[in-house]
């Protein structure tokens, strides 16, 4: 489960309907709430219900300011559809290319990757979204949080002084130059970029645990999408839900993998991994983690034989790079072990270069 903080506070039932019943969309609020904050969460779900999404099923909970999740609000069988979002409510890279010039400048200049542009770009259509008073996400763009101060990036000098001694700081550090690397070169693509990096960080970590992969006409695609992302990770053993593109309805849908008590929240799992990834990536720990691992600095020195193809093929983007992290897990994952080994070894091989990239996939 997250560590939520406690609130010493009221609740307070929401509903669209005036006689609610348990499997109407409602919010229950676990918090002190001013009119503003429940104005937002009712024209959220009454945008929801005018597009034609099912959330019947559900509701959202607030256990405190921006810390939400969705519950089941009746007893859902196995394998049975719990929300169905339609398509059009989605977003992905190409809104930002087909509504936007930057989206077309920057994909003629090839300027971010494959990997990248699936999350860049939703980000950046965001941003113009959130000035557009006419977007159609607006309702949803305004129940976004607006604050992420659980994440270390935005802890104060006080709380970092915590983190002293730990690989944390270092990786925060990295990430954070990562992130102005990419600011920079939408910069210099469209010096009218006019966000301010402060809110272009902030919402580049908001919406890190909001991207959700998904199969579309036998394509795969990075979509956001409203409502589900309400849904909170949990271990590999607490998930009870899973997501899918279902073609003849064109809606993104939740579907259970168990029984679900009504009450009980809807979790997935974002990824087998520890607490470290959990904290430094989402800003979020489990309280039992299923997994953990050390992470292992490797400095890379320009004066190994072979480096910069060396690099290359370890997938880090920039030869500028002066080390690389791998990770180490010492529970149960024999795969990340052998997958870290196998990236030292690589590195430190004396191989011919026309016999490197054979080495490479013969150590993952």
């Amino acid at each position: 489960m997250l560590i939520i903080p406690r609130c010493k506070t009221r609740w307070l039932l929401f509903s669209l309907r005036t006689q609610s019943s348990i499997s109407s969309p409602m919010v229950f609020w676990q918090h002190r709430v001013d009119h503003d904050e429940m104005k937002r969460h009712y024209e959220f779900i009454r945008h929801l219900k005018a597009s034609n999404a099912d959330i019947r099923k559900t509701y959202i909970r607030l256990y405190d300011k921006d810390y939400r999740g969705l519950h089941a609000s009746k007893n859902i069988g196995m394998f049975e559809d719990i929300l169905s979002i339609p398509m059009t409510m989605t977003i992905s890279f190409e809104n930002l290319v087909s509504e936007y010039d930057i989206g077309k400048k920057l994909l003629e200049k090839n300027v971010f990757n494959n990997k990248w542009r699936r999350f860049i770009f939703p980000l950046i259509y965001i941003l113009k979204e959130l000035k557009n008073p006419k977007s159609k996400y607006k309702a949803w763009l305004n129940v976004f949080p607006a604050k992420a101060d659980t994440h270390p990036l935005f802890f104060s000098e006080e709380e970092r002084k915590w983190l002293k001694g730990s690989t944390t700081l270092d990786k925060l550090d990295d990430d954070l130059k990562m992130v102005k690397s990419f600011y920079k070169k939408i910069i210099e693509i469209d010096p009218k970029f006019d966000t301010p990096f402060e809110e272009f960080l902030h919402y580049y970590y908001i919406l890190c645990s909001r991207y959700f992969g998904v199969t579309v006409n036998d394509k795969k695609a990075t979509v956001l999408t409203p409502y589900a992302d309400l849904i909170n990770t949990g271990r590999a053993a607490d998930k009870n839900a899973y997501w899918y593109y279902e073609s003849s309805t064109r809606a993104f849908k939740v579907c259970s993998n168990c029984t679900i008590k009504a009450g009980e929240p809807i979790m997935f799992c974002y990824g087998h991994n520890s607490n470290f990834t959990y904290f430094t990536y989402y800003g979020i720990a489990l309280d039992y983690p299923e997994f953990d691992s050390v992470c292992f600095m490797l400095k890379l020195d320009s004066s190994v034989p072979n480096h910069e193809i060396k690099i290359r093929l370890l997938g880090l983007e920039e030869s500028k790079v002066k080390r690389a992290r791998f990770y180490a897990d010492y529970t149960s994952r024999l795969s990340a072990n052998m997958s870290f080994m196998g990236k030292l070894r690589f590195y430190w091989t004396e191989a011919a270069p026309k016999d490197l990239a054979k080495v490479r996939s013969s150590l993952t």
